[in-house]
């Protein structure tokens, strides 16, 4: 689960095709719309499961195409692709209505975040929290939910929710008050 900025509705728009298949299509369309959020692009995308229909040359999947061609291949980071947007749309800070994103300022306000839980109500209600909070500062979030035992114990939490932000653990048992989520973004 994850949280990016929106864009203003004034906002550019983009046609992109992905293609491929199970979770490493769902990142990738994650990845595509955090980057469209924080370059202050809309983005429209179509999605194909069938690659083999659309004529393109063996590659690592998902794909991302633009007008028909190959523009990524693989998972690659969000900044890349955030920055391959920008270059598309690049706008004189004259033209009205088209607002200019200082992409440093993205970078440092946007936090990595995991809720590690197996699912209980207070898992579900920190997870909840978390998101409104990153919603009502504008900050963009990528939220990831860590169900797996094993995992969270990798990180010495012992009680549930526990939250690491950026990779340090901030929280563990009990719901975070709002206070000390805004604290944290």
């Amino acid at each position: 689960m994850s949280y990016c900025a929106n864009p203003p509705d004034d906002a550019p728009v983009i046609s992109l095709t992905l293609a491929g298949t199970g979770e490493p299509l769902l990142r990738m369309e994650k990845r595509l719309s955090c980057a469209a959020g924080g370059a202050g692009i809309r983005l429209m995308l179509d999605i194909r499961k069938d690659i083999d229909a659309l004529d393109i040359p063996e590659a690592e999947t998902p794909l991302v195409l633009y007008e028909g061609k190959m523009i990524f291949s693989g998972l690659p980071r969000t900044e890349e692709i955030e920055a391959w947007l920008k270059k598309r749309f690049e706008y004189p800070t004259a033209l009205p209505g088209i607002r200019q994103r200082d992409s440093s300022k993205r970078d440092s306000n946007m936090k990595n975040i995991k809720v590690l839980g197996t699912g209980c109500a207070n898992c579900k209600t920190t997870l909840k929290l978390i998101e409104e909070a990153a919603k009502a500062k504008g900050v963009a979030v990528e939220l990831e939910k860590i169900e797996d035992l094993q995992s969270i114990m990798s990180y010495g939490v012992m009680s549930t929710p526990g939250v690491v932000v950026d990779g340090k653990v901030v929280h563990a048992g009990g719901v975070p008050s709002r206070d000390k989520i805004a604290g944290w973004l």
